[in-house]
Formats: structure tokens, C-alpha cells, sequence
């Protein structure tokens, strides 16, 4: 195999970095195996900053080619964890919820990484140092620190919100796999209701994604709480704002906060 005859031929100081598939005799299929697509994936990354970042790493001829081997192997990653065979799907859906798609884990734009791999002219124009720097898991907006090295607001606000992301995201995907279906999303149906309406209102589909991601990400920005679904659903089924208030057993100041509030986006019409 070409892989394990590079690695019988490297240097000690590659091997001391402990890449997977490049720092032991045990064939990258192998370890792939015991570890998974994702950790291995995880671990070639950091263990790759590390050699970059370190003194011995002065990129030389032989210091590329180690660079550009690891990012070979991350790359077989992503082509055949994007062939994996199903494993686990919701009842009645129609796409496979294990399918990795290179989004970036807060919203549904690609991953720096995708983005750049995705366009040959834009990716060759990268010097070695810029590619490796490349977030796997964000996009540029989202990306933990910014190019000066500090933090940036934006990742700082998405950790704060990941859950919440992942739960709208989550409610949207399984809805849209059904948009005709009353699906249970949460214990109040007008939560449920108002799922199904902003998706069958939206259009989008399970091969949406992207869009999905992008409105889950929407939905958390603008503190679409549960409780704003719910005062939304009442007042497109006819109910006044004192009707609302009784209802959830609110002030009726605080339905009139909510509603001027909600971006026209994110109100139903169901007419």
C-alpha cells in the first residue's frame, strides 16, 4: 500500500506528531475502524496544526509532502464517510440524518475547509500554511478566532445558543421529511402546528439542508422562543392579544412585546 511504503520511509520527527495512518504500522483502514470516521478525522487535524505550529516544521520539501499526505487521508475520510450505507433514519423520512454534508456545526454554510476544497482555482491559490489553517467544522463567520488571533463574538454567541440550534434543526429536518404530517415536536400542539405551518409556508425539503440549517440558525438569532411559536399559532388562528393572554396566562403587554418583536419572516399565513 502506498501509504504504509511513505510511512516505513519517514523521518522519527513525523513520527513523534503520531498522525493516524502515519505514525504506526497499523494500516489507516484499521484504525479507522477502532476510532470512527469523525475522531479519526479529529485527531489527523489537531495532530496536523500541531506539526505546523511547531518548530519543526519549517516547511521543506519533505515538511509538504507530510502536510499534503495527511490532508490526502482527510480527504479519503470525507469521501467515504459521505458513502457510508444508512444506519439510522426517523420513521416515514426519506433521508439519512447520519449523512455528513461539510456544514458548519452552527448554521448551513459550508466549513471554510468545503468551501475552499470545493473550488479548485480558489483552493490552489492557498499556500500550504493557509490550507491547514482551514476550520473543518465552521464557517468564516463562525470560526472560533478571527485572523489576529482573537476571539470572535459570533462562535461565543453560537456556543451559547448550540443547543437550542441543534433542537430547531432538528424539529425542522424530521418536519420537512412530512410537511403534510402533524408531527410531535414538543408537548403543546400550538408548537407543533407552528412547525408544520413555517414549513409547508417555506417549501423546503429534506434536500434542503442548507436552507434548513440557515433557518434554524434564523429562528435561535431572532429568539424565537417556544413561547413566541405558541402566541404566533393563536393569532394566526384567530385569537386577540387579551385572548392570547389569558390563554398562556400572561400579562397582555407581554404578547404585544412578543409579537413586535417577530420579524415578518417568521409570522404564518395559512389563508
Amino acid at each position: 500500500m502506498a501509504v504504509a511504503e511513505y510511512r516505513s520511509q519517514l523521518d522519527q520527527k513525523y513520527l513523534l506528531f503520531q498522525v493516524p495512518g502515519l505514525s504506526a504500522t497499523e494500516p489507516f483502514s484499521a484504525v479507522i475502524r477502532n476510532n470512527g470516521f469523525r475522531v479519526t478525522g479529529d485527531v489527523i487535524r489537531k495532530t496536523l496544526r500541531r506539526f505546523v505550529d511547531s518548530s519543526e516544521c519549517v516547511f521543506s520539501d519533505a515538511d509538504k509532502t507530510f502536510i499534503d499526505t495527511a490532508e490526502t487521508l482527510l480527504e479519503v475520510l470525507i469521501f467515504c464517510r459521505s458513502k457510508q450505507p444508512q444506519k439510522r433514519k426517523n420513521a416515514g423520512a426519506k433521508f439519512n440524518l447520519q449523512r455528513p454534508r461539510g456544514f458548519c456545526r452552527f448554521c448551513g454554510q459550508p466549513s471554510e475547509y468545503m468551501q475552499f476544497i470545493n473550488n479548485p482555482d480558489t483552493w490552489n491559490s492557498l499556500d500550504e500554511e493557509q490550507k491547514v489553517r482551514l476550520s473543518h467544522k465552521y464557517c468564516h463567520a463562525h470560526r472560533p478566532k478571527l485572523q489576529d488571533g482573537t476571539w470572535n463574538n459570533e462562535y461565543r454567541k453560537a456556543m451559547r445558543s448550540k443547543k437550542k440550534f441543534e433542537i430547531e434543526t432538528n424539529r425542522l429536518l424530521k418536519q420537512s421529511a412530512q410537511p403534510g404530517a402533524l408531527k410531535q415536536h414538543a408537548d403543546d400542539a400550538s408548537i407543533n402546528r407552528y412547525i408544520m405551518y413555517l414549513i409547508a409556508q417555506t417549501t423546503l425539503q429534506p434536500a434542503d439542508e442548507d436552507k434548513i440549517r440557515d433557518l434554524a440558525r434564523r429562528l435561535v438569532n431572532y429568539k424565537i422562543s417556544d413561547r413566541k411559536k405558541q402566541i404566533i399559532m393563536l393569532m394566526t388562528l384567530g385569537y386577540s392579544q387579551a385572548g392570547i393572554a389569558r390563554r398562556l396566562g400572561v400579562e397582555r403587554q407581554a404578547v404585544w412585546k412578543a409579537l413586535k418583536s417577530i420579524p415578518d419572516e417568521f409570522r404564518l399565513d395559512v389563508s
